[in-house]
Protein backbone atom coordinates (compact mmCIF):
# COMPACT_ATOMS: atom_id res chain seq x y z
CA UNK A 1 0.00 0.00 0.00
CA UNK A 2 1.36 3.42 -0.94
CA UNK A 3 1.63 6.23 1.66
CA UNK A 4 -1.15 8.15 -0.16
CA UNK A 5 -3.52 5.20 -0.14
CA UNK A 6 -2.80 4.56 3.54
CA UNK A 7 -3.48 8.23 4.28
CA UNK A 8 -6.77 8.00 2.41
CA UNK A 9 -7.89 4.90 4.30
CA UNK A 10 -6.94 6.32 7.70
CA UNK A 11 -8.87 9.51 6.97
CA UNK A 12 -11.93 7.59 5.82
CA UNK A 13 -11.80 5.47 8.98
CA UNK A 14 -11.47 8.53 11.20
CA UNK A 15 -14.22 10.58 9.59
CA UNK A 16 -16.83 9.21 12.01
CA UNK A 17 -15.41 11.75 14.47
CA UNK A 18 -15.15 9.21 17.28
CA UNK A 19 -11.76 7.68 16.52
CA UNK A 20 -8.65 9.78 17.05
CA UNK A 21 -6.12 9.64 14.25
CA UNK A 22 -3.21 9.10 16.62
CA UNK A 23 -4.86 5.86 17.77
CA UNK A 24 -5.10 4.65 14.18
CA UNK A 25 -1.66 5.46 12.84
CA UNK A 26 0.50 2.91 14.63
CA UNK A 27 -2.02 0.16 13.91
CA UNK A 28 -2.19 0.97 10.21
CA UNK A 29 1.57 1.37 9.88
CA UNK A 30 2.12 -2.02 11.47
CA UNK A 31 -0.70 -3.85 9.69
CA UNK A 32 0.24 -2.56 6.25
CA UNK A 33 3.98 -2.86 6.81
CA UNK A 34 4.63 0.68 5.62
CA UNK A 35 8.42 1.20 5.53
CA UNK A 36 9.74 3.61 8.20
CA UNK A 37 11.06 5.91 5.47
CA UNK A 38 7.51 6.43 4.13
CA UNK A 39 5.84 7.06 7.47
CA UNK A 40 6.76 10.76 7.91
CA UNK A 41 5.23 11.57 4.50
CA UNK A 42 2.04 9.64 5.27
CA UNK A 43 1.82 11.28 8.71
CA UNK A 44 2.21 14.79 7.31
CA UNK A 45 -0.34 14.08 4.60
CA UNK A 46 -2.88 12.79 7.13
CA UNK A 47 -2.52 15.49 9.76
CA UNK A 48 -2.13 18.28 7.23
CA UNK A 49 -5.26 17.28 5.33
CA UNK A 50 -7.25 17.17 8.56
CA UNK A 51 -5.79 20.41 9.91
CA UNK A 52 -6.52 22.38 6.73
CA UNK A 53 -9.84 20.71 5.95
CA UNK A 54 -11.86 23.93 5.90
CA UNK A 55 -9.49 25.65 3.45
CA UNK A 56 -9.31 22.55 1.26
CA UNK A 57 -13.08 22.18 1.13
CA UNK A 58 -13.39 25.86 0.25
CA UNK A 59 -11.12 25.36 -2.75
CA UNK A 60 -12.97 22.23 -3.88
CA UNK A 61 -16.39 23.87 -3.52
CA UNK A 62 -15.25 26.96 -5.43
CA UNK A 63 -14.21 24.86 -8.43
CA UNK A 64 -16.89 22.16 -8.48
CA UNK A 65 -20.08 22.75 -10.48
CA UNK A 66 -22.17 21.03 -7.79
CA UNK A 67 -20.25 20.71 -4.49
CA UNK A 68 -23.13 18.92 -2.77
CA UNK A 69 -22.94 16.13 -5.32
CA UNK A 70 -19.35 15.24 -4.37
CA UNK A 71 -19.44 11.98 -2.42
CA UNK A 72 -17.33 11.58 0.76
CA UNK A 73 -14.89 9.21 -0.97
CA UNK A 74 -14.28 11.65 -3.82
CA UNK A 75 -13.97 14.60 -1.45
CA UNK A 76 -11.34 12.81 0.61
CA UNK A 77 -9.29 12.02 -2.50
CA UNK A 78 -9.58 15.65 -3.61
CA UNK A 79 -8.53 16.97 -0.19
CA UNK A 80 -5.36 14.91 -0.36
CA UNK A 81 -4.56 16.21 -3.81
CA UNK A 82 -5.34 19.86 -3.04
CA UNK A 83 -3.29 19.72 0.14
CA UNK A 84 -0.25 18.44 -1.75
CA UNK A 85 -0.61 21.17 -4.37
CA UNK A 86 -1.15 24.10 -2.01
CA UNK A 87 0.62 23.14 1.23
CA UNK A 88 3.42 20.66 0.48
CA UNK A 89 6.31 22.46 -1.22
CA UNK A 90 8.39 19.27 -1.23
CA UNK A 91 5.95 17.53 -3.59
CA UNK A 92 6.21 18.53 -7.28
CA UNK A 93 2.89 19.53 -8.81
CA UNK A 94 3.08 16.84 -11.49
CA UNK A 95 3.64 14.14 -8.85
CA UNK A 96 0.77 15.43 -6.67
CA UNK A 97 -1.63 15.38 -9.62
CA UNK A 98 -0.50 12.06 -11.11
CA UNK A 99 -0.53 10.18 -7.77
CA UNK A 100 -3.91 11.61 -6.76
CA UNK A 101 -5.46 10.64 -10.09
CA UNK A 102 -4.05 7.12 -9.67
CA UNK A 103 -5.51 7.00 -6.17
CA UNK A 104 -8.86 8.08 -7.59
CA UNK A 105 -8.76 5.18 -10.06
CA UNK A 106 -8.03 2.67 -7.29
CA UNK A 107 -10.80 4.09 -5.11
CA UNK A 108 -13.27 4.11 -8.02
CA UNK A 109 -13.55 7.90 -8.01
CA UNK A 110 -13.91 9.69 -11.39
CA UNK A 111 -10.25 10.28 -12.33
CA UNK A 112 -11.08 12.77 -15.08
CA UNK A 113 -12.94 15.02 -12.63
CA UNK A 114 -10.07 14.85 -10.12
CA UNK A 115 -7.49 15.56 -12.82
CA UNK A 116 -9.40 18.57 -14.20
CA UNK A 117 -9.89 20.16 -10.79
CA UNK A 118 -6.27 19.70 -9.71
CA UNK A 119 -4.88 21.02 -13.00
CA UNK A 120 -7.03 24.13 -12.68
CA UNK A 121 -5.49 24.76 -9.23
CA UNK A 122 -2.03 24.16 -10.67
CA UNK A 123 -2.71 26.75 -13.37
CA UNK A 124 -4.65 29.41 -11.43
CA UNK A 125 -3.75 28.86 -7.77
CA UNK A 126 -6.13 29.06 -4.80
CA UNK A 127 -9.52 30.26 -6.09
CA UNK A 128 -11.03 30.80 -2.64
CA UNK A 129 -9.35 33.60 -0.64
CA UNK A 130 -10.56 34.10 2.94
CA UNK A 131 -13.19 36.64 3.89
CA UNK A 132 -11.72 40.12 4.23
CA UNK A 133 -10.61 41.04 7.75
CA UNK A 134 -12.63 44.28 7.62
CA UNK A 135 -15.82 42.45 6.78
CA UNK A 136 -15.62 39.77 9.48
CA UNK A 137 -12.40 39.37 11.54
CA UNK A 138 -13.43 36.06 13.08
CA UNK A 139 -14.48 34.52 9.77
CA UNK A 140 -11.29 35.84 8.16
CA UNK A 141 -9.04 34.00 10.66
CA UNK A 142 -11.20 30.89 10.71
CA UNK A 143 -11.09 30.57 6.93
CA UNK A 144 -7.45 31.57 6.55
CA UNK A 145 -6.16 29.14 9.19
CA UNK A 146 -8.90 26.49 8.91
CA UNK A 147 -10.74 26.49 12.25
CA UNK A 148 -14.38 26.44 13.28
CA UNK A 149 -15.68 29.98 13.82
CA UNK A 150 -16.51 29.36 17.47
CA UNK A 151 -12.92 28.54 18.47
CA UNK A 152 -11.53 31.62 16.74
CA UNK A 153 -14.26 33.80 18.25
CA UNK A 154 -13.20 32.68 21.73
CA UNK A 155 -9.58 33.59 21.04
CA UNK A 156 -10.38 36.96 19.46
CA UNK A 157 -12.63 37.89 22.39
CA UNK A 158 -9.94 36.96 24.92
CA UNK A 159 -6.73 38.07 23.24
CA UNK A 160 -7.66 40.49 20.49
CA UNK A 161 -7.22 39.96 16.76
CA UNK A 162 -3.42 40.04 16.48
CA UNK A 163 -2.69 37.62 19.31
CA UNK A 164 -5.53 35.34 18.22
CA UNK A 165 -3.90 35.17 14.79
CA UNK A 166 -0.59 34.20 16.39
CA UNK A 167 -2.34 31.41 18.29
CA UNK A 168 -4.13 30.20 15.15
CA UNK A 169 -0.84 30.08 13.26
CA UNK A 170 1.13 28.29 15.99
CA UNK A 171 -1.58 25.68 16.52
CA UNK A 172 -1.24 24.78 12.83
CA UNK A 173 2.47 24.04 13.16
CA UNK A 174 3.81 20.60 14.14
CA UNK A 175 4.47 20.40 17.88
CA UNK A 176 8.01 19.68 19.05
CA UNK A 177 8.75 16.23 20.42
CA UNK A 178 9.59 16.75 24.09
CA UNK A 179 11.04 13.94 26.19
CA UNK A 180 11.18 13.58 29.96
CA UNK A 181 14.43 12.19 31.31
CA UNK A 182 14.02 9.24 33.67
CA UNK A 183 16.43 10.45 36.35
CA UNK A 184 16.25 7.06 38.06
CA UNK A 185 18.16 5.60 35.12
CA UNK A 186 20.23 8.37 33.53
CA UNK A 187 20.98 12.11 33.48
CA UNK A 188 19.63 14.73 31.13
CA UNK A 189 23.12 15.55 29.85
CA UNK A 190 23.83 11.90 29.03
CA UNK A 191 20.44 11.49 27.33
CA UNK A 192 21.04 14.57 25.18
CA UNK A 193 24.46 13.24 24.17
CA UNK A 194 23.01 9.88 23.10
CA UNK A 195 20.24 11.53 21.09
CA UNK A 196 22.74 13.77 19.32
CA UNK A 197 24.85 10.73 18.43
CA UNK A 198 21.73 9.32 16.76
CA UNK A 199 21.56 12.42 14.57
CA UNK A 200 18.80 14.21 16.45
CA UNK A 201 18.76 17.81 17.61
CA UNK A 202 18.34 17.75 21.40
CA UNK A 203 18.41 20.67 23.83
CA UNK A 204 17.49 21.24 27.46
CA UNK A 205 13.98 22.44 28.22
CA UNK A 206 13.76 25.66 30.21
CA UNK A 207 10.94 24.90 32.66
CA UNK A 208 12.01 21.63 34.32
CA UNK A 209 15.26 19.77 34.96
CA UNK A 210 14.03 16.71 33.06
CA UNK A 211 12.75 18.12 29.75
CA UNK A 212 14.61 17.54 26.48
CA UNK A 213 13.30 19.23 23.31
CA UNK A 214 14.12 17.23 20.18
CA UNK A 215 13.80 17.34 16.42
CA UNK A 216 15.01 15.16 13.53
CA UNK A 217 14.38 12.12 15.70
CA UNK A 218 13.42 8.90 13.95
CA UNK A 219 10.58 6.68 15.14
CA UNK A 220 10.80 6.12 18.89
CA UNK A 221 10.47 2.41 18.25
CA UNK A 222 14.05 2.52 16.98
CA UNK A 223 15.49 4.94 19.58
CA UNK A 224 17.45 2.89 22.10
CA UNK A 225 17.30 5.35 25.06
CA UNK A 226 13.52 5.36 24.74
CA UNK A 227 13.21 1.59 24.40
CA UNK A 228 15.34 0.88 27.46
CA UNK A 229 13.35 3.33 29.61
CA UNK A 230 15.76 6.26 29.90
CA UNK A 231 13.06 8.68 28.75
CA UNK A 232 9.45 9.03 27.72
CA UNK A 233 7.34 11.51 25.77
CA UNK A 234 5.85 14.35 27.81
CA UNK A 235 5.46 18.05 27.07
CA UNK A 236 7.12 20.48 29.48
CA UNK A 237 3.76 21.91 30.55
CA UNK A 238 2.61 18.45 31.64
CA UNK A 239 5.91 17.82 33.42
CA UNK A 240 5.42 21.11 35.25
CA UNK A 241 2.12 19.92 36.72
CA UNK A 242 3.96 17.08 38.50
CA UNK A 243 6.63 19.48 39.76
CA UNK A 244 3.76 21.53 41.20
CA UNK A 245 2.36 18.41 42.90
CA UNK A 246 5.82 17.92 44.50
CA UNK A 247 5.48 14.20 45.40
CA UNK A 248 7.83 12.82 48.05
CA UNK A 249 9.31 9.32 48.55
CA UNK A 250 7.13 7.04 50.66
CA UNK A 251 3.88 8.94 50.11
CA UNK A 252 0.55 7.55 48.96
CA UNK A 253 -0.75 9.39 45.91
CA UNK A 254 -3.91 9.22 43.82
CA UNK A 255 -3.75 10.07 40.10
CA UNK A 256 -7.24 10.40 38.63
CA UNK A 257 -7.74 10.06 34.86
CA UNK A 258 -4.16 8.85 34.62
CA UNK A 259 -3.94 7.39 31.09
CA UNK A 260 -1.63 7.14 29.25
CA UNK A 261 0.56 7.37 32.35
CA UNK A 262 2.85 10.32 31.66
CA UNK A 263 2.16 12.04 34.94
CA UNK A 264 1.90 8.82 36.97
CA UNK A 265 5.36 7.74 35.84
CA UNK A 266 6.74 11.25 36.43
CA UNK A 267 5.38 11.05 39.99
CA UNK A 268 7.06 7.67 40.45
CA UNK A 269 10.39 9.10 39.37
CA UNK A 270 10.12 12.05 41.74
CA UNK A 271 9.29 9.59 44.54
CA UNK A 272 12.38 7.48 43.73
CA UNK A 273 9.87 4.71 42.98
CA UNK A 274 9.18 4.47 46.74
CA UNK A 275 5.64 4.75 48.04
CA UNK A 276 2.32 3.97 46.35
CA UNK A 277 0.58 5.55 43.37
CA UNK A 278 -2.99 4.60 42.57
CA UNK A 279 -3.45 5.46 38.88
CA UNK A 280 -7.09 5.19 37.85
CA UNK A 281 -8.75 5.60 34.47
CA UNK A 282 -12.11 4.80 32.91
CA UNK A 283 -10.53 3.36 29.75
CA UNK A 284 -9.22 -0.19 29.73
CA UNK A 285 -7.10 0.70 26.70
CA UNK A 286 -5.72 3.65 28.65
CA UNK A 287 -4.83 1.40 31.57
CA UNK A 288 -2.90 -0.78 29.14
CA UNK A 289 -0.89 2.29 28.11
CA UNK A 290 -0.12 3.06 31.77
CA UNK A 291 1.06 -0.51 32.29
CA UNK A 292 3.26 -0.41 29.18
CA UNK A 293 4.89 2.86 30.17
CA UNK A 294 5.45 1.80 33.78
CA UNK A 295 7.06 -1.47 32.69
CA UNK A 296 9.28 0.18 30.08
CA UNK A 297 10.45 2.80 32.59
CA UNK A 298 10.88 0.10 35.27
CA UNK A 299 8.56 1.68 37.83
CA UNK A 300 7.10 -0.62 40.49
CA UNK A 301 5.12 1.68 42.81
CA UNK A 302 2.22 2.29 40.39
CA UNK A 303 -1.03 0.37 40.88
CA UNK A 304 -3.25 0.93 37.84
CA UNK A 305 -6.97 0.46 38.47
CA UNK A 306 -10.11 0.70 36.36
CA UNK A 307 -12.47 3.31 37.81
CA UNK A 308 -14.80 6.12 36.79
CA UNK A 309 -13.52 9.24 38.54
CA UNK A 310 -16.94 10.91 38.28
CA UNK A 311 -18.50 8.10 40.34
CA UNK A 312 -17.60 7.86 44.03
CA UNK A 313 -18.85 4.28 44.29
CA UNK A 314 -16.58 3.28 41.39
CA UNK A 315 -13.59 4.93 43.08
CA UNK A 316 -14.42 3.34 46.41
CA UNK A 317 -14.08 -0.10 44.88
CA UNK A 318 -10.39 0.52 44.16
CA UNK A 319 -9.44 3.04 46.88
CA UNK A 320 -11.95 2.47 49.70
CA UNK A 321 -11.96 4.80 52.72
CA UNK A 322 -8.44 6.06 52.04
CA UNK A 323 -7.02 9.54 52.39
CA UNK A 324 -3.99 10.45 50.29
CA UNK A 325 -0.98 12.63 50.82
CA UNK A 326 -1.48 14.12 47.37
CA UNK A 327 -4.15 13.88 44.68
CA UNK A 328 -3.69 14.83 41.04
CA UNK A 329 -6.80 15.55 38.99
CA UNK A 330 -5.78 15.57 35.33
CA UNK A 331 -9.32 16.01 34.11
CA UNK A 332 -10.69 15.29 30.62
CA UNK A 333 -11.05 18.58 28.77
CA UNK A 334 -11.69 20.21 25.42
CA UNK A 335 -7.98 19.98 24.54
CA UNK A 336 -7.90 23.42 22.90
CA UNK A 337 -4.36 23.83 24.21
CA UNK A 338 -3.03 20.88 22.21
CA UNK A 339 -4.63 21.34 18.79
CA UNK A 340 -1.21 21.26 17.13
CA UNK A 341 -0.81 17.69 18.44
CA UNK A 342 -4.40 16.62 17.73
CA UNK A 343 -5.30 18.15 14.39
CA UNK A 344 -8.67 16.43 14.27
CA UNK A 345 -9.81 17.71 17.68
CA UNK A 346 -10.90 21.09 16.31
CA UNK A 347 -13.58 19.36 14.23
CA UNK A 348 -14.75 17.01 17.01
CA UNK A 349 -15.42 19.67 19.67
CA UNK A 350 -18.30 22.11 20.11
CA UNK A 351 -19.23 24.98 22.47
CA UNK A 352 -21.84 22.72 24.02
CA UNK A 353 -19.19 20.11 24.77
CA UNK A 354 -17.22 22.61 26.85
CA UNK A 355 -20.18 23.17 29.18
CA UNK A 356 -20.64 19.41 29.50
CA UNK A 357 -16.94 18.91 30.22
CA UNK A 358 -16.99 21.59 32.91
CA UNK A 359 -19.67 19.61 34.74
CA UNK A 360 -17.55 16.46 34.53
CA UNK A 361 -14.41 18.31 35.66
CA UNK A 362 -16.16 19.78 38.70
CA UNK A 363 -17.44 16.34 39.72
CA UNK A 364 -14.00 14.72 39.40
CA UNK A 365 -12.37 17.56 41.35
CA UNK A 366 -14.89 17.12 44.18
CA UNK A 367 -14.25 13.38 44.31
CA UNK A 368 -10.52 13.99 44.36
CA UNK A 369 -10.82 16.57 47.13
CA UNK A 370 -12.76 14.11 49.30
CA UNK A 371 -9.69 11.86 49.33
CA UNK A 372 -7.06 14.39 50.40
CA UNK A 373 -5.91 14.09 54.00
CA UNK A 374 -5.56 17.09 56.33
CA UNK A 375 -2.43 18.97 55.28
CA UNK A 376 -2.43 17.14 51.95
CA UNK A 377 -2.12 18.60 48.47
CA UNK A 378 -4.59 18.65 45.58
CA UNK A 379 -3.53 19.68 42.04
CA UNK A 380 -6.03 20.30 39.25
CA UNK A 381 -4.77 20.45 35.66
CA UNK A 382 -6.22 20.58 32.13
CA UNK A 383 -4.60 20.90 28.70
CA UNK A 384 -6.86 23.72 27.56
CA UNK A 385 -7.26 27.48 27.72
CA UNK A 386 -11.00 28.10 28.16
CA UNK A 387 -12.11 30.03 31.28
CA UNK A 388 -15.03 27.64 31.79
CA UNK A 389 -12.63 24.73 32.33
CA UNK A 390 -10.01 26.62 34.32
CA UNK A 391 -10.80 29.70 36.43
CA UNK A 392 -14.52 28.93 36.45
CA UNK A 393 -13.96 25.46 37.88
CA UNK A 394 -11.61 26.84 40.56
CA UNK A 395 -13.98 29.60 41.70
CA UNK A 396 -16.87 27.19 42.09
CA UNK A 397 -14.65 24.66 43.88
CA UNK A 398 -13.36 27.12 46.48
CA UNK A 399 -16.87 28.36 47.19
CA UNK A 400 -17.97 24.80 47.96
CA UNK A 401 -14.80 23.47 49.62
CA UNK A 402 -13.84 26.03 52.24
CA UNK A 403 -11.38 23.53 53.75
CA UNK A 404 -9.01 24.09 50.81
CA UNK A 405 -6.91 27.11 49.96
CA UNK A 406 -4.85 27.80 46.87
CA UNK A 407 -1.07 27.93 47.12
CA UNK A 408 0.62 30.25 44.58
CA UNK A 409 2.43 28.25 41.92
CA UNK A 410 5.31 30.74 42.01
CA UNK A 411 6.30 29.25 45.39
CA UNK A 412 6.98 25.88 43.72
CA UNK A 413 7.97 26.70 40.15
CA UNK A 414 10.98 29.01 40.12
CA UNK A 415 11.48 28.75 36.34
CA UNK A 416 7.88 29.65 35.47
CA UNK A 417 7.62 32.59 33.02
CA UNK A 418 6.23 35.65 34.79
CA UNK A 419 3.36 36.03 32.35
CA UNK A 420 2.24 32.44 32.98
CA UNK A 421 1.19 33.06 36.61
CA UNK A 422 -2.52 33.92 36.89
CA UNK A 423 -4.43 36.05 39.38
CA UNK A 424 -5.94 32.98 41.05
CA UNK A 425 -2.49 31.54 41.86
CA UNK A 426 -2.42 29.05 38.98
CA UNK A 427 -0.29 28.86 35.85
CA UNK A 428 -1.58 29.08 32.30
CA UNK A 429 0.83 28.31 29.46
CA UNK A 430 0.12 29.04 25.79
CA UNK A 431 1.75 27.64 22.63
CA UNK A 432 2.23 31.06 21.02
CA UNK A 433 3.67 32.68 24.15
CA UNK A 434 5.71 29.94 25.77
CA UNK A 435 6.32 27.30 23.10
CA UNK A 436 4.62 24.62 25.20
CA UNK A 437 1.22 23.01 25.01
CA UNK A 438 -1.62 25.11 26.34
CA UNK A 439 -1.94 23.97 29.95
CA UNK A 440 -3.52 25.20 33.19
CA UNK A 441 -2.75 23.90 36.69
CA UNK A 442 -3.41 25.05 40.24
CA UNK A 443 -2.40 23.69 43.66
CA UNK A 444 -4.58 23.53 46.77
CA UNK A 445 -3.75 22.71 50.39
CA UNK A 446 -6.32 21.04 52.63
CA UNK A 447 -6.73 22.96 55.87
CA UNK A 448 -8.91 22.61 58.97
Amino acid sequence: MTPRELAFRVLMTAQDGETEIKDLLDTWFTQEGLPPADRPFATELIYGTVRWRRRLDGVIDALADDPKAIKPTARQVLRLGVYQLLRMDNVPDHAAIHETVELARRMRVAPAFVNALLRKIQRDGDPNPPTLKEQNPVRHLAERYSYPDWIVRQWVNRFGFEEAEQLCAVQNEPAPLVLRTNLLRTTRRKLIGELQELGATATEGSLTNTAVVTSNLQSLNTVEPFQRGDCTVQDESSQLAVVLLDPQPGETILDLCAAPGGKATAIAERMDDRGKIYATDISQHGLGRIRENAMRLDHHCIDWQHADATDNSSLNRVVPDQEFDRVLVDAPCSGLGILRRHADARWRKSPEAIAELATVQARILRNGADRVKLGGVLVYGVCTTTPEETHGIVRAFLEEFTNFEEEPVSDFLPNLPLDAATEDGAFQLYPHRHGTDGFYAIRFLRIE
